[in-house]
């Protein structure tokens, strides 16, 4: 599901006498305040906390992307038994790790490991 951009008004003014950079953080800017307002109302919606940490991803923020993940792997499924959430919340837990270990840091990606094992139901 994507969230559509609103605010067409200032993408035009930018257009017409902003940068390039600050074309490209009026829409990130947005796009990050979308995602928090559908979050908001809905924080087991993992596609779109897939989104918002791919967004994070590929601004190379490793610290703000860590924080988003944090949050994510937070909004545990709220039931046991649906299936389908859990098999999404696990790939994010995945998803954490295996940024942990592209960023360099094993540590933290062996400590993303244990947590996913501890926290998801399993047998």
């Amino acid at each position: 599901r994507r969230i559509k951009n609103s605010s067409t008004t200032v993408h035009r003014l930018l257009k017409a006498f902003g940068s390039r950079e600050e074309i490209e953080d009026v829409i990130l800017t947005e796009r990050r305040h979308e995602l928090e307002k559908e979050l908001a109302k809905e924080p087991s919606d993992y596609d779109l906390w897939f989104d918002y940490c791919n967004l994070e991803e590929q601004q190379g923020n490793v610290e703000r992307t860590r924080h988003v993940y944090q949050r994510a792997v937070a909004n545990a499924p709220p039931v046991l038994k649906d299936k389908f959430y859990w098999k999404r919340y696990i790939y994010i837990w995945l998803n954490y790790a295996l940024f942990e270990e592209t960023s360099g840091d094993s540590q933290k990606a062996e400590l993303v490991y244990k947590n996913a094992i501890e926290l998801v139901p399993h047998e």
